[in-house]
């Protein structure tokens, strides 16, 4: 329930980028420093840190501060991606990074998974290749620039996603890790020294500020659906289902919203990516 969580909350998230970067008006910078503060303040009063041994909190704030930095430039890189082309393809295609901690978690973590959610992590991979071959010629995505953005975005998203995994696997004391979310809040704090060095007059947005504290609740959720499966030994699951929800929410609000047309092929990736995460949350052999 918790990844399912997440996911709903990702897609929103995504729905706030989208809006965010489909404006041409120079508001991004200030969307992105107004997102750093509200996002900062709500993991540091929300998630109330407590006391735990310094070097343990050292850990867990090398983790998380390592896991924000890729996880904020691959979210520039599918800011411009988005700037050029179709945003259902883009988010889906920056969303498939899943299939980076899924098998993190499997190699380096000793997840064992079973055979059915493999199957449909095949399946969910499946679906995003259907869905993004379906959506290139309406999105006239063609560009190399624009899917090179998109995969690049993939690539650091997913580094993100698997660096979060670390501190559970440490055996760090339940104190250490509510520092997760909080130090992880300050590196979009980087934003802040963009608009400064703009110098330009600040202005506050208020979708910034939406944008940070849902932000902030897909953190709290995602580490608590990772905790929830670490005691079950298939921490690396919690993306997959999280990622694969938020996909094929985000594609359904692109053809509504946006009116990216649904084609064929998108249609059956988008019943595939649904059977994909029916299998990704079972776990029988």
């Amino acid at each position: 329930m918790f990844c399912l969580a997440t996911g709903v909350v990702w897609t929103l998230v995504g729905i706030l980028y989208s809006q965010a970067s489909q404006r041409d008006d120079g508001s991004f910078v200030p969307f992105m420093a107004s997102y750093s503060l509200v996002f900062a303040v709500t993991a540091w009063t929300v998630g109330c840190p407590v006391a735990a041994p310094a070097r343990e909190v050292a850990l867990t704030g090398g983790c998380a501060l390592s896991a924000a930095f890729f996880g904020q430039f691959g979210f520039l890189a599918l800011y411009l991606a988005m700037q050029r082309g179709g945003h259902g393809v883009a988010w889906s295609l920056a969303q498939s990074a899943m299939v980076i901690p899924f098998l993190g978690g499997v190699i380096f973590f000793g997840n064992r998974p079973g055979v059915w959610p493999y199957i449909g992590l095949a399946a969910m991979l499946g679906a995003i290749a259907l869905i993004g071959a379906g959506s290139a010629g309406t999105d006239r995505a063609k560009s190399r620039f624009y899917l090179l953005l998109a995969l690049g975005a993939m690539l650091l998203n997913g580094v993100s996603q698997t660096l979060t995994l670390i501190p559970g696997h440490l055996g760090l004391s339940l104190e250490a890790l509510t520092w997760r979310v909080p130090l992880y809040s300050l590196a979009g704090l980087a934003w802040w020294v963009v608009l400064l060095m703009r110098r330009e007059r600040y202005r506050f947005s208020w979708l910034g500020a939406v944008y940070g504290i849902v932000v902030a609740g897909g953190q709290f959720l995602l580490y608590r659906a990772s905790d929830s499966l670490e005691r079950q030994n298939a921490s690396g699951l919690a993306y997959p289902v999280a990622v694969g929800t938020c996909i094929l929410l985000m594609r359904l609000y692109s053809r509504v919203a946006r009116r990216e047309c649904l084609t064929r092929l998108e249609a059956i990736g988008l019943t595939l990516l649904l059977f994909g995460i029916a299998l990704m949350n079972s776990t029988s052999i």
